[in-house]
């Protein structure tokens, strides 16, 4: 039946150009809301930080899943950031206290800012 191949090929390309819109928004968290998350951390480690996310009213009126399916990407996006940055600094902190270099100054600074996370 040819009417059922023609709803698979546009479920497909639904699904297709779905993967790409959260591709592209992925990108756009990485580059504009993380860079921030990085620069309030850079200048001040530790800080609590508290993403607020609106325009839910420029969505579909009472589509306020896709706000939330587009806060849901965001907070993983940022988790998943966080886990690995804390990872780097873990693992670089691990190869000073290897080089017998616990207590250099860069160690420390580490140390000071694993101190929330530990």
């Amino acid at each position: 039946d040819y009417g059922s191949d023609s709803d698979s090929d546009d479920d497909f390309m639904s699904e297709e150009e779905a993967r790409r819109a959260d591709r592209a928004l992925e990108r756009d968290i990485d580059e504009k809301v993380q860079f921030w998350v990085d620069c309030i951390q850079s200048s001040a480690p530790g800080a609590a930080i508290l993403p607020v996310a609106s325009f839910d009213d420029l969505f579909a009126e009472n589509d306020h899943q896709e706000a939330k399916r587009r806060c849901d990407i965001l907070k993983q996006r940022l988790l998943k950031h966080e886990a690995r940055r804390i990872q780097g600094i873990k693992d670089r902190l691990k190869e000073y206290v290897e080089q017998n270099r616990a207590n250099d100054e860069a160690a420390l600074r580490l140390r000071k800012l694993l101190g929330s996370y530990t």
